[in-house]
């Protein structure tokens, strides 16, 4: 069982390699700063204001902070498990043809936080969880036309392969990508 840092289940301690960040359930008043760090990466990413932060929040299976030594706020991931009523094109794609995956809607980390492997520790406890509710997959789409490289890399290290392209009507293509959830 996996343990949260708010004496829920999660222990993200467990996660982390270093004692000066620990990853908790996101609140409310987490919106404001969530908002800022997505407006920060919208170009790889989808808008989200506080509010539709809020709304994701409500949906999802899983939301996460990644908060620093001094109580800020510097990155966040959200997921959904299937079922969920999400209006998403993404997200449905992968309910049409999976049946029990954790879908990354996204992952935003601060500057400060890149290249530490700090994603890869929120993936791996996201995957613990989702394999306690009964997920085999994670699933998630990056952009490649305009590409996202560090996004592509990254789940490429991590053990995603596509599974399939969709064309946006933003003007983006994606690649989506799913990958075996992998325990400790």
């Amino acid at each position: 069982m996996v343990e949260l840092e708010s004496g829920e289940s999660l222990a993200a301690s467990a996660y982390l390699s270093t004692p000066t960040l620990k990853f908790r359930k996101a609140e409310d008043a987490d919106a404001d700063i969530v908002a800022d760090l997505n407006e920060a990466v919208v170009s790889v990413t989808s808008p989200m204001a506080a509010a539709q932060f809020l709304e994701l929040k409500a949906l999802s299976r899983y939301c996460l902070v990644v908060e620093t030594a001094s109580g800020k706020v510097d990155g966040f991931i959200i997921v959904m498990t299937k079922g969920e009523p999400y209006d998403n094109g993404n997200y449905q794609w992968f309910s049409e043809r999976y049946s029990d995956f954790a879908y990354i809607d996204r992952i935003v980390l601060a500057p400060s936080l890149r290249n530490l492997g700090v994603a890869q520790q929120l993936y791996n406890l996201i995957g613990d969880m989702a394999a306690d509710d009964g997920c085999t997959l994670l699933a998630a789409e990056m952009d490649i036309d305009p590409p996202n490289p560090h996004s592509l890399h990254f789940h490429s290290r991590y053990g995603f392969e596509e599974v399939g392209v969709r064309d946006l009507e933003r003007g983006k293509t994606v690649s989506m990508q799913i990958a075996p959830i992998k325990r400790d």
